[in-house]
């Protein structure tokens, strides 16, 4: 008989949109693959879905994934505030302190494994008693570094964040930073289990032909040289996507003489323009194809914590990653060999003035730092070591 694996999320997370998103669903397709029926138990939809929902997104001979979005009008409401203010989402806290939902209380007995998705879900874990698992994207309280939230919202998340750890017997993290803090808070039960942002390889692709015509609806010449930032609406694309766009304006005449372009994918810019090189898509039904239309992936975040999915994705479809030490946290490059580091606009406008004269590295770039990181993107390598841990 199939074991059940139940995920709780504060958002719905299929069709994956977000860098978050894409790595809850690797973690649902890789316990799909080693036999696992995953019940994803989402608590709010998406602007513009339509409601509850419950679908079989795969069954296959191995296993099966179903996503339930548990739609409240009143809950949705909460989240569009909160999501407007920039407010930690304390209402699905406080929700599922109160108590499961009748179907969620229905679902739990059938499940040997929960998984509750970003610290926030964690109370659901008084109302199980098989294997609980607290899923983390971030060290979240160390992503509040704004002076008020500094101190008055970092101390009720990292409140929030230690006691769902403390009462997880694994905690899967993006990244040894992460790692380590969990270990020295000290939960007492939880074994930590780095799980990067896997990415399945497959969904790259090298056609020239799509490049061609893609390229061709942006307004952008074949022979441009394309830098690509994916980003969706979360703090640190915001300042980078902020950063890049100074950038593009400050340097525009430098841009258009080396005819290099910067395309924006994603919600961290809803709305489609083109200013000079950047070119801001909005978000996108498919991100593959702009991969394939790309020449190199920048990656201009300065604080965070985790491993960045954007920069996996990268290593996957073999692209140059042009980033700063903060973007590559997790992975393994060497500076003018696998990847450019930059620090600052400095930094960068150097980078950008020899990138014609480093187009030639570019595929011996993307090779060697898929080669080097080839593991640290594997979808199944972190669900497998957790495999073993359960015996």
């Amino acid at each position: 008989m199939k074991k059940n694996v139940v995920i709780i999320s504060t958002l719905r997370i299929f069709p994956p949109e977000s860098g978050g998103q894409r790595r809850t669903a690797s973690i649902a397709t890789s316990l799909a693959k080693n036999g696992y029926s995953v019940h994803l138990y989402s608590l709010t939809d998406r602007k513009g879905d339509r409601g509850e929902s419950c679908a079989n997104l795969c069954s296959d001979h191995k296993g099966e994934i179903f996503e339930r979005v548990k739609s409240n009008p009143c809950f949705t409401l909460m989240a569009r505030i909160g999501y407007r203010l920039g407010l930690p989402p304390l209402w699905i806290f406080l929700r599922l302190w109160l108590g499961p939902s009748k179907d969620l209380r229905e679902l739990l007995p059938s499940a040997q494994i929960l998984i509750a998705d970003f610290p926030y879900t964690w109370p659901i874990f008084k109302y199980f008693n098989g294997t609980k698992i607290l899923n983390t994207h971030n060290v979240e309280h160390h992503l509040e570094n704004a002076f008020f939230r500094r101190i008055f919202i970092r101390p009720l998340i990292k409140m929030i964040e230690d006691s769902g750890a403390r009462r997880a017997n694994f905690i899967f993290c993006c990244g040894d930073q992460d790692k380590a803090y969990f270990e020295e808070i000290k939960a007492p039960k939880a074994k930590t289990i780095v799980i990067s942002n896997g990415v399945d390889r497959d969904r790259f692709y090298k056609d020239h032909g799509e490049r061609l015509a893609l390229r061709n609806q942006l307004s952008i010449a074949d022979d441009d040289l394309v830098l690509f930032f994916p980003a969706s609406a979360y703090g640190p694309n915001l300042e980078g996507y902020t950063f890049i766009s100074d950038f593009s304006q400050k340097n525009q005449d430098l841009l258009a003489k080396l005819k290099i372009k910067i395309v924006v994918t994603g919600s961290v810019c809803k709305t489609p323009f083109v200013l000079g090189a950047l070119v801001v898509t909005g978000p996108v039904p498919k991100i593959e194809p702009y991969f394939n239309m790309s020449d190199a992936l920048i990656n201009p975040i300065f604080h965070g914590s985790g491993t960045s999915i954007k920069v996996g994705e990268a290593i996957a479809a073999s692209l140059p990653i042009i980033t700063t030490k903060i973007g590559a946290r997790g992975y393994d490059f060497l500076h003018g060999e696998s990847a450019f580091f930059f620090s600052d606009e400095d930094d960068l406008l150097e980078i950008v003035k020899e990138l014609r004269a480093y187009a030639k590295k570019f595929i011996p770039m993307g090779n060697l730092a898929q080669e080097a990181n080839k593991n640290i993107i594997d979808n199944d390598m972190g669900i497998k070591e957790f495999l073993r841990s359960l015996g």
